[in-house]
């Protein structure tokens, strides 16, 4: 679903992140942020490290 369909008053918790098949989630952040209007921008206004489970690893 387009980010711009979605009610204002909405509010999301966007996790981002970076992983490879060697190696798993390397990296994972969750944030706020908000879809410009004007130009459909996506600003970040505050992120976060997620820090990873002990002894997980993605498959």
């Amino acid at each position: 679903m387009p980010f711009a369909l979605l009610p204002p008053e909405l509010r999301l918790v966007i996790v981002a992140y970076a992983c490879s098949m060697e190696r798993g989630v390397m990296r994972a952040e969750w944030s706020s942020a908000e879809l410009r209007r004007e130009d459909r921008y996506l600003v970040w206004h505050h992120h976060e490290p997620l820090i990873p489970v002990a002894g997980h690893r993605a498959a």
